[in-house]
C-alpha cells in the first residue's frame, strides 16, 4: 500500500502541547497546521497523510526518497538481487538506535513484516508480503477468506431477521474460528534473517514492483511489543499512539484535540541516518480549513504543507512575510463509487453519472487564482486527469491529458450521453421526473465529509446536473473523517453508501500502486478496493503489467489496463493539481518535493 487518504476536517488548539504556536513555546520549535490527525501513528496501521506526518518523523524504512525522488539508503546500506531476481538480500546499516535505545537489528526487520502477514493483522499494509514465498500460508489467507465471507453471512441474517440462518451461520463460523486457534506458526521461507544485520527476502512470483513494494513500510522495534505472538496482533495494535522508531524525533504528547508534540530523539543516528534537524521541536497542530490561512499570517502556526485552494494561494503569494514553493502532487481527489450494492452496481448508472459531471468547470472555477504572483508560466494549479492513477508514474502525460491514448473512454461532460446510456439500460423518467427501474428508483447515498470546502463545490453540481436534470434521486449523509473512513472498509456498511469522494497521497512513482485498487483479491473488508469492483479481465490486464520485466513495456500494459478501469467506472478521477507549502520566512533551507514532504525537509531547515 503506497498511497494515503487525506481530507479536511477541523480542529482545534489546546494548551497540552510544547506551545499552540511560534510565539508560545520555544525559540527552535516549527509548529506544522494539520486538518486531520487519529492518532495512529504506526507505520503498520495509519492510513490518514496527516498520521503519516508523525509517522515520518519517528521511523524509517530500508530506503527512502530523497529531495530529487530518488530512492536511497536509509536503514539498509545497500541490498543485493538474486541471479534469478526472486530473491532481494539487504544489508543494515550498524549502530542505528530507536528512541527506547535499542539497536536495529534485522529480526527487528522480520518482526515488520511477520506482524503485517499474521491472521490476525488488521491493517491495511498486507499486500507488501502477498508475494513472498509462504505468505498464504503463514496468514492462513484460505481460512481467514472462509471466515471473512461467514461473518459476512450472519450481519446478513441479523438484518434480514433470520434467526435461523444466523444460527446455521454463526455455528459453522465457531468451528472456523476453533480452527484457526488450532493452528500453530508455520516456517516463513520467504523472510530469512541471515544474521543481526543481513535480511533476505525470497519472492514466489517474479514481480517488476517487489522491491518497491518492501520499501513502502517502515521498521519497527520487536521489543516494544512483548505480548505479541502468532494470531495475536492486538498488543502491536493498542500502541499505535506510542511510536518507537528510529528517526530524527519521538513523540512527547498527544490529543486529539490539541495535536502531537515531538522532540529530537536523542538517540538519533546521525552518522548512519544523516546529519541536521536542527530544529529541536515540531508540533503538528489540528487547525481548521477554515482559520488555517489567518493562523499562519498570525504567527499561531509557522507552516501548512499541500495546499491546494486558491482563495490561499493567492494570498500566500502576496505576502512578504511567507515563503511559497510548489511542486506535482502524487495524487488526485476522487469519486468511488459501490459497484456492489444498489443502482451503482449498474455500470450504466456510473458511466452516466461520470458523463454528468461537468469536472473541467469544477476545476476551472476552483483553481482559478486570478492574484496568484511568481508562478512560472504554464504552471496550472489543477486539471482534470483522464484515469485513475499515480500521476507520478511514466503514465503522468496520459493521466495529465498531454498525452492521448487511442482507445481510453474519458468522459468530457456530455448529459444527453448519460441520459441515453440510462434510457438504454432501462432506468426510465416517471411522471414525477425521477428515474426508477422495476419499480426501484435510481437513488445515489453519498457519503459526504462535514465541513469540507471541496465537497461544499462539489454536491451542489451533483445536485444540479445528477438530480435535476439526470433524474437521479439523491441523498447526502454528513460523517466525520474517521467513521467514513470505518464505512468505506466495512462490508456490513456497504448498503448505506454509493459514493464517497476522498483524495490519495501516493509515496512512490511506481504505476503498479493502483493494483489492489482494482484487483478483485482486495474487493473484500478492510482492503483497497472499497468500489469491490470484481473484473476479470481488469486483473488478468492488472496481473500482466505486473510481471512485465522488461521496463521500456510495462508503461503500455498499464494503459492498457487503463482502458478497462475507465470502462468500468468505478472510480472518478475528479480533479489534479500541484500542492504549494506556505511557511513563515524565519524557516530557512527548507526542501520540499511530491515525494519528499516537510518531515524529510527538516534535515536541513533551520529557524532564524
Amino acid at each position: 500500500m503506497k498511497k494515503f487518504l487525506t481530507v479536511m476536517a477541523a480542529a482545534a488548539c489546546a494548551v497540552s502541547l510544547t506551545a499552540c504556536g511560534s510565539n508560545g513555546g520555544s525559540d527552535n520549535t516549527i509548529v506544522v497546521g494539520a486538518q486531520e490527525l487519529t492518532g495512529t501513528f504506526s507505520p503498520l496501521y495509519y492510513s490518514s497523510a496527516y498520521d503519516g506526518y508523525a509517522v515520518d518523523l519517528v521511523y524509517n524504512k530500508l530506503y527512502e526518497y530523497d529531495v530529487n525522488n530518488t530512492l536511497q539508503p536509509a536503514l539498509a546500506e545497500s541490498y543485493e538481487v538474486s541471479e534469478d531476481g526472486m530473491s532481494l538480500t539487504f544489508k543494515l546499516k550498524k549502530g542505528i538506535k530507536f528512541s527506547n535505545e535499542q539497536e536495529l537489528q534485522a529480526d527487528d526487520v522480520e518482526f515488520t513484516y511477520k506482524v503485517i502477514s499474521d491472521p490476525s493483522y488488521t491493517g491495511r499494509y498486507g499486500a507488501t508480503c502477498q508475494h513472498l514465498v509462504g505468505y498464504a500460508e503463514y496468514s492462513q489467507q484460505d481460512l481467514m477468506g472462509q471466515i471473512s465471507t461467514k461473518e459476512a453471512e450472519v450481519d446478513a441474517a441479523k438484518k434480514a431477521k433470520d434467526k435461523n440462518a444466523q444460527k446455521a451461520a454463526q455455528d459453522e463460523l465457531d468451528k472456523l474460528k476453533e480452527q484457526l486457534k488450532a493452528v500453530e506458526e508455520p516456517e516463513y521461507p520467504g523472510i530469512e534473517v541471515i544474521d543481526d544485520y543481513t535480511i533476505k527476502f525470497n519472492f514466489d512470483e517474479l514481480r517488476n514492483d517487489n522491491l518497491s513494494t518492501l520499501l513502502s513500510v517502515s521498521i519497527v522495534n520487536k521489543d516494544q511489543f512483548e505480548g505479541y505472538a502468532y494470531k495475536n496482533t492486538k498488543p502491536v495494535e493498542e500502541l499505535i499512539k506510542e511510536p518507537i522508531g528510529t528517526g530524527p524525533y519521538k513523540l512527547d504528547k498527544w490529543s486529539s484535540g490539541a495535536g502531537a508534540s515531538f522532540s529530537k530523539n536523542e538517540f538519533y543516528s546521525a552518522d548512519q541516518l544523516g546529519e541536521g534537524y536542527a530544529i529541536e521541536n515540531v508540533i503538528i497542530k489540528p487547525v481548521a480549513m477554515e482559520t488555517e490561512f489567518e493562523e499562519l499570517k498570525s504567527g499561531s502556526i509557522d507552516y501548512l504543507a499541500a495546499q491546494i485552494e486558491p482563495k490561499k494561494i493567492g494570498p500566500a503569494t502576496q505576502n512578504d512575510d511567507l515563503e511559497v514553493v510548489n511542486y506535482a502532487r502524487g495524487g488526485m481527489g476522487y469519486i468511488t463509487f459501490n459497484t456492489a450494492v444498489g443502482a451503482t452496481a449498474d455500470k450504466a448508472v456510473r458511466q452516466a453519472l461520470m458523463y454528468a459531471f461537468d469536472r473541467q468547470s469544477f476545476v476551472d472555477s476552483y483553481y482559478e487564482c486570478e492574484d496568484c504572483k511568481g508562478l512560472d508560466e504554464g504552471v496550472a494549479i489543477g486539471y482534470v486527469p483522464t484515469t485513475y492513477q499515480n500521476p507520478l508514474s511514466k503514465l503522468s502525460g496520459v493521466i495529465r491529458g498531454t498525452e492521448k491514448l487511442e482507445g481510453l473512454a474519458t468522459y468530457e461532460y456530455d448529459i444527453e450521453k448519460a441520459k441515453a446510456l440510462l434510457d438504454e439500460a432501462g432506468w426510465t423518467v416517471g411522471a414525477d421526473g425521477k428515474r426508477s427501474k422495476n419499480g426501484e428508483p435510481l437513488k445515489v447515498n453519498v457519503m459526504s465529509i462535514k465541513d469540507h470546502d471541496i465537497l461544499s463545490n462539489l454536491i451542489p453540481m451533483w445536485k444540479k446536473s445528477w438530480e435535476s436534470e439526470l433524474g437521479v434521486t439523491l441523498n447526502v449523509a454528513e460523517v466525520d473523517f474517521n467513521a467514513l473512513l470505518d464505512k468505506i472498509y466495512s462490508d456490513a456498511a456497504l448498503e448505506e453508501w454509493n459514493l464517497f469522494f476522498l483524495a490519495t497521497a501516493y509515496t512512490s512513482d511506481g504505476m503498479s500502486d493502483i493494483y489492489t485498487t482494482f484487483h478483485s483479491d482486495y474487493a473484500r473488508e478492510n482492503n483497497d478496493n472499497t468500489s469491490r469492483l470484481k473484473d476479470p479481465a481488469l486483473d488478468a490486464a492488472m496481473d500482466k503489467a505486473m510481471t512485465e520485466l522488461d521496463e521500456s513495456k510495462v508503461p503500455t500494459e498499464w494503459a492498457e489496463a487503463a482502458k478497462i478501469i475507465n470502462d468500468d467506472a468505478a472510480v472518478m478521477p475528479v480533479y489534479g493539481n500541484r500542492y504549494f507549502d506556505f511557511y513563515n520566512k524565519k524557516i530557512k533551507n527548507m526542501k520540499v518535493n511530491s515525494l519528499y514532504s516537510w518531515v524529510k525537509g527538516l534535515k536541513d531547515a533551520t529557524i532564524e
